[in-house]
């Protein structure tokens, strides 16, 4: 990477405030010795809000940066070249600086990793965020019992009414030295060293052994302060909003069940068979700030400018499902069942699949240079269908002692509705893309010609290339100076120069922004099967004993990871086998449990991004323990010791070189007393 060069150092606060409540009555008449009525009813509401006492958002962004755009500093001007290393664990960038442009072509006199020190770090931008989100759910339902002989009979009906409101600021954007680093020995003087330590970002992640360039960490909110104390930058929420989602759902139930104790060929069987119907009524409503304009501010660098109108979207859907049940178990032996099941079951949508209206996302660069920075979008389906589900178990249980079993299920499932993503190209809004239209292309041509070449010099001739710097520079001069494109130079000053002074905006002959907007829709038909095997045992009256299971999960669509980047694929998400062991203790007021669980890999997003990029969630294994005991009637006490060894989890896409994300996790401690009146 030649040129000037910024390393974004941005530094994070987030802080928002949960409160949970939840009142429930019930009741139960026995009506008769063989009849009784149960009632419930509860009210639960999840609050969360910003709670920043700075700004009174939930997010403060404030962006510094590494850079040789800067005087002082040993690393000032020259070039820079950075190369990341992908591999199985935590990729790690190796930066060098080079003094001038011909030496990093030449590779002589370069310093890796030299990190940056004081007269190499500015400001860039600040940006406030806030959101509230709270869920409320209020249920009522009676259930009625009635028992005869060698069987009962249940039935119940049941009413609930689900809200989400969902309230998305718009961002609060204040330019500082802007992604250009413009000010650095301004920053310097103002005090904003005074504010940093350096640190070793590698050298935060405990489990990876690596060596990384020393860079510069500080508390956002200090930074926020300096920049409206030195900058004049706004610590306020946003009064405009971004976005604001309500999702109503109202859900109506009623079912039966019969139960019987019977014989068949001399031996006990239970028979269980009921029906449940249930109809939902789904509104949901958003109003949306409506993007007016795609800013270019400089290379890579843009913002989705938000207008003061605001649009609602409201939709609603409507479903209802009869959904029947049959379970059968036979006793073969005194020590040994037979179960048969069937049923037809249910899953919602996520509550965040079903907001209505679409959001714009910004680019990353210039779809003439780069197809694939085209910028994305995201729209929720407020017409969603619930998973539909036929069930199919079918389980054999041998009860070999007291308190001990061994047990082998074959399950299958159907189902319809699966939710996927498709990615499709379109407008939103009516924007228009600043880096693609007739002066766009205009520059692109210039940049590519032997003109530019005989215009800069051959010294200069590297400006003369098809990047985002050059296109934008030399856009920006076409606009704006009186001699057009014969302003242009190419060199490092005239780029930030320019970057400084202009942002670029669609007009009315650039093309309409075609973004690639992701939505989840129902899709095909799939099959799932797979087998459990589990068992418990307990060693006589010791106290002691052994609980395990492996199931083993198949479906019929899987994910090509060498498919084209270009067409959706469907596939099966959450899918993997899985195990545990654990090692109990249940004796004397004492209950303690050793468990170790693991699952395999397994797909968790698929269709992410331009390039409809899947995300898997490799293997994982942890450990955990869980300590309580009994001391009367009234106290108890507990212990939890989440992830014992501190085992990390780590997502890739369509090769392990691929990362996604990466969590260096540390095990978790929990300390409980419990007082029953």
């Amino acid at each position: 990477i030649g040129g000037t060069k910024d390393f974004g150092l941005e530094q994070q606060r987030s802080m928002q405030k949960y409160k949970l409540g939840s009142l429930g009555f019930n009741a139960l008449w026995n009506v008769t010795d063989r009849f009784k009525l149960t009632f419930d009813a509860h009210n639960s509401k999840n609050e969360s809000r910003p709670n920043d006492p700075l700004t009174g958002g939930g997010s403060i962004f404030s962006s510094i940066a590494g850079t040789n755009n800067c005087t002082t500093g040993p690393h000032c001007g020259g070039s820079w070249v950075q190369e990341m290393n992908f591999n199985n664990g935590l990729p790690v960038g190796t930066q060098v600086w080079y003094p001038s442009t011909a030496d990093a072509i030449a590779k002589t006199n370069g310093v890796v990793n030299p990190g940056f020190v004081p007269g190499e770090i500015g400001s860039q931008v600040l940006r406030i965020n806030s959101q509230t989100q709270v869920s409320e759910i209020k249920q009522g339902r009676v259930d009625g019992e009635w028992s005869f002989d060698r069987g009962r009979f249940q039935f119940g009906v049941d009413s609930s009414k689900q809200t989400t409101h969902r309230i998305q600021a718009a961002e609060n954007y204040n330019t500082l030295g802007d992604w250009g680093v413009a000010n650095v020995d301004g920053d310097v003087a103002n005090g904003l060293m005074d504010l940093l330590q350096p640190v070793n970002i590698v050298g935060l992640f405990n489990d990876f052994n690596a060596n990384s360039f020393t860079a510069w960490r500080g508390d956002a909110g200090r930074l926020a302060q300096w920049a409206a104390d030195n900058y004049g930058a706004s610590l306020g929420v946003s009064p405009q909003r971004a976005a604001d989602n309500l999702v109503e759902e109202k859900t109506k139930s009623a079912y039966f069940q019969v139960e019987l104790d019977g014989e068949l060929g001399g031996l006990r069987t239970n028979t269980r068979l009921g029906v449940r119907y249930e109809t939902t009524d789904v509104v949901s409503t958003s109003v949306i700030a409506i993007p007016e304009a795609i800013e270019w501010q400089s290379n890579n660098d843009f913002r989705v400018v938000l207008s003061d109108e605001q649009q609602p979207f409201t939709e609603k859907n409507s479903y209802s499902y009869i959904l029947p049940n049959l379970d059968f178990s036979i006793d073969l032996m005194d020590d040994l069942k037979a179960r048969v099941s069937f049923g037809k079951s249910i899953a919602r949508a996520p509550i965040g699949n079903l907001y209505a209206g679409p959001t714009a996302q910004q680019p990353f660069g210039s779809v003439l240079i780069d197809p694939s920075s085209r910028a994305s979008g995201t729209a929720q389906n407020p017409q969603l269908k619930p998973l539909e589900s036929d069930n199919l178990d079918l389980a054999l249980e041998w009860y070999f002692a007291d308190a001990s079993y061994v047990s082998l299920t074959y399950w299958n499932k159907s189902v319809n509705n699966f939710i996927g993503n498709t990615i499709v190209q379109e407008n939103l809004y009516g924007l228009r893309d600043p880096t693609a239209g007739p002066d766009a292309q205009a520059a692109l041509a210039f940049l590519n010609s032997g003109a530019c070449i005989t215009q800069v010099g051959a010294a200069n001739a590297a400006a003369c290339s098809a990047n985002d710097t050059a296109l934008f520079t030399a856009l920006a001069l076409l606009r704006n100076n009186p001699a057009g494109l014969g302003a242009y130079n190419g060199t490092d000053a005239q780029v930030l120069a320019t970057e400084a002074a202009y942002d670029l905006y669609g007009e009315g002959d650039d093309p309409l922004y075609q973004f690639s907007v992701n939505r989840p829709i129902n899709q095909n038909q799939a099959k799932l099967h797979g087998w459990e095997l589990g068992g418990q045992y307990f060693f006589g009256d010791t106290g002691f004993g052994v609980l395990a299971n492996y199931t083993l999960v198949d479906g019929d669509v899987g994910y090509n990871n060498g498919g084209d980047p270009g067409i959706d694929q469907f596939s099966l998400t959450g899918l993997s086998d899985t195990a545990n062991a654990v090692l109990m203790y249940e004796k004397y007021g004492w209950s303690v449990r050793l468990a170790w669980n693991w699952r395999d890999q397994y797909l968790i997003l698929a269709n992410q991004g331009t390039s409809r990029n899947p995300y898997y969630v490799e293997a994982y294994e942890q450990w955990d323990l869980s300590v309580n005991y009994t001391l009367d009637d009234h106290w108890s006490f507990g212990l939890e010791a989440i992830n014992l060894t501190g085992e990390d989890v780590r997502w890739r896409s369509r090769t392990s070189q691929m990362i996604v994300k990466l969590a260096d996790q540390s095990p978790r401690y929990m300390l409980g007393v419990r007082y029953r009146f």
